[in-house]
C-alpha cells in the first residue's frame, strides 16, 4: 500500500483531481492523507470536501476549516448567505452542508503511525523531545484522540497555526513578517521520532528535510498542488491553473 499526502489544496478541486490522475490512485493500494486546509480561498470547497470524504481519505483539522467550526458556518448560524465570502456560497447553499459540517467536525489536530505524524501546522512542544518509539508509541492514543472544541487552547492553536516559536514552544505575535530572535521555524526544535508531515507555510513552500516534509506549496496562490509518496519518498506536482488569490 502507497501512503499519499497531498498539501494545502484551498478549495482548489480541478488541480486535486489532475493531482489524483497525475498519481494514478488506486483504491485498494493507495491510502491518501490531506495535511489540511481543503477550503477556503479557492473557488471550489464544495467540491473538494465532497471528493476527500468519498474517497475516505485520513485529513487532519486545518485553520481553514476550525474558523468554519468556530464561526457556525456548516450549521448556518452565521447568518444569510450574504454575509459569506464569495467562494463559499456555494457550499454554504449545498443540501448536504450539514453532513460536510459533520465531517469537518471528525477531523484529527493529529494523525500518527509508527513512523509518520501528520499535523497541519506544527508538531506540537510535548512531542518535540528525543524519545525511542516505544515511548513515543505511548503518546498516541491521546493524541490521535484530540479534537477540535469551542474553546481553542494553547496546544490545539500550535496545531493549527504555529510557523515560529522560541525554545520553549512560545509563539511570536505575528509571524510576518520574519521575526527576530528567540523566534525560529518551529522545526528547528523538533527532535521527534516521527517524520512530521505539515501544510500551512505557502512562503516556505516545499520542504524535505531530515524527519520534515513539509507540503504547502502554494497553489491557491498560483504556484503548485504537492503530493508525497513515502514509500519512495518521491513529489508528485501539478500547477495551478491560474491565481485564485493574493
Amino acid at each position: 500500500m502507497r501512503r499519499i499526502f497531498i498539501g494545502d489544496v484551498q478549495g482548489c478541486a480541478d488541480e486535486l483531481e489532475e493531482l489524483l490522475e497525475r498519481l494514478q490512485v488506486d483504491p485498494q493500494n493507495d491510502r491518501l492523507h490531506f495535511v489540511g486546509d481543503l477550503v477556503r480561498r479557492g473557488p471550489k470547497s464544495l467540491e473538494v470536501l465532497r471528493l476527500v470524504r468519498d474517497l475516505d481519505a485520513i485529513c487532519v483539522l486545518g485553520n481553514h476549516e476550525a474558523f468554519l467550526l468556530r464561526t457556525g458556518f456548516f450549521t448556518r448560524s452565521s447568518g444569510g448567505a450574504e454575509g459569506v465570502a464569495a467562494e463559499l456560497v456555494s457550499l454554504f447553499e449545498a443540501p448536504d452542508l450539514e453532513e460536510l459540517g459533520a465531517f469537518v467536525a471528525s477531523m484529527p489536530l493529529l494523525h500518527a503511525t509508527e513512523d509518520l505524524c501528520l499535523v497541519h501546522a506544527a508538531m506540537p512542544p510535548a512531542l518535540w523531545p528525543p524519545r525511542s518509539l516505544a515511548e513515543g508509541q505511548a503518546l498516541l492514543p491521546a493524541w490521535q484522540d484530540f479534537r477540535f472544541t469551542d474553546g481553542i487552547g494553547e496546544e490545539q492553536s500550535f496545531l493549527l497555526h504555529t510557523r515560529y516559536c522560541d525554545p520553549q514552544g512560545r509563539t511570536p505575535a505575528k509571524d510576518h513578517p520574519k521575526p527576530g530572535p528567540p523566534f525560529q521555524p518551529w522545526f528547528r526544535f523538533y527532535r521527534g521520532p516521527w517524520t512530521v508531515v505539515y501544510g500551512h507555510w505557502a512562503r516556505k513552500g516545499l520542504v524535505l528535510q531530515d524527519r520534515l516534509r513539509g507540503l504547502d506549496t502554494g497553489c491557491v496562490y498560483g504556484r503548485k498542488l504537492s503530493a508525497w509518496i513515502a514509500e519512495d519518498d518521491s513529489i508528485v506536482q501539478v500547477s495551478a491553473r491560474r491565481r485564485y488569490s493574493h
